[in-house]
């Protein structure tokens, strides 16, 4: 199993209320500021992901995506591009104080990547299924879909 997610790709909690008290009582907590992540077998590519979400490293996000990157989050009918992505990092790393990533590896072939992913947040869970496409060791294309709110499994 491995872990990760940026600011529009929570779903958990759905209200921007929500998102804003669970931050305060993160912050209030003093839960540290990284997140954690549980690692699997994963593409290198799709690993380097994980590893720059988790400790939100945003030059490595730089380095990662295509210029003409697309982050798909289909369950808020969002798509973002790479820009807009590492903007959206700051949120992310406010909203996970404390969040434990956790991945489980569905397919692999040449270019794609599908995972099934487990973000446990202090108050709640969701469980996604994530598709990483690549070319020339970047990421073109991440899909990601709410697939449940409990990570049975996991």
């Amino acid at each position: 199993m491995t872990a990760f997610h940026p600011g529009a790709w929570l779903k958990p909690p759905t209200s921007k209320l929500a998102i804003s008290l669970i931050v305060a009582m993160i912050i209030m907590l003093g839960t540290p500021p990284k997140l954690a992540y549980a690692q699997a077998t994963l593409s290198p590519i799709t690993q380097q992901w994980f590893v720059a979400l988790t400790q939100v490293k945003r030059r490595a996000f730089e380095e990662l995506l295509t210029e003409d990157a697309k982050i798909e989050l289909r369950d808020l009918g969002i798509t973002q591009t790479k820009e807009e992505f590492i903007s959206a990092l700051d949120e992310w790393e406010r909203a996970t104080r404390g969040a434990i990533l956790l991945t489980h590896p569905v397919s692999s072939e040449a270019g794609k990547d599908v995972l099934e992913v487990c973000y446990r947040f202090e108050s709640n869970e969701q469980l996604n299924r994530e598709t990483y496409y690549s070319a020339d060791g970047k990421i073109t294309k991440v899909i990601q879909e709410r697939i449940g709110a409990v990570c049975e499994g996991f």
